[in-house]
């Protein structure tokens, strides 16, 4: 009897946990039609997920394109300038 209750409480736990509700910045972007997204410079693009056949569909604006595209430069020069040793500090 008490196994049989256990067992349950752990499958009702594992199933609320799997229902975890994830809220975004891209939750935003959705609701919003082309229109607006083109106004705002918006652009969204679906990125493949490692260990999902389901890809995610991933909404930026302009300035954050920007900011991660300096940041991987910046990435790679400093990678450039230690020779290839990432982590390392000089």
């Amino acid at each position: 009897m008490k196994i049989q209750t256990f067992c349950i409480a752990c499958l009702v736990m594992a199933l609320t946990a799997c229902s975890s509700n994830k809220s975004s910045s891209n939750d935003i972007y959705s609701s919003m039609s082309k229109e607006e997204l083109a106004k705002n410079d918006i652009q969204c693009e679906k990125i493949a997920v490692l260990g999902s056949k389901i890809p995610k569909k991933v909404c930026r604006s302009k300035v954050q394109r920007e900011y991660e595209q300096q940041s991987a430069q910046d990435a790679v020069r400093k990678m450039q300038s230690q020779g290839g040793r990432a982590g390392e500090t000089q």
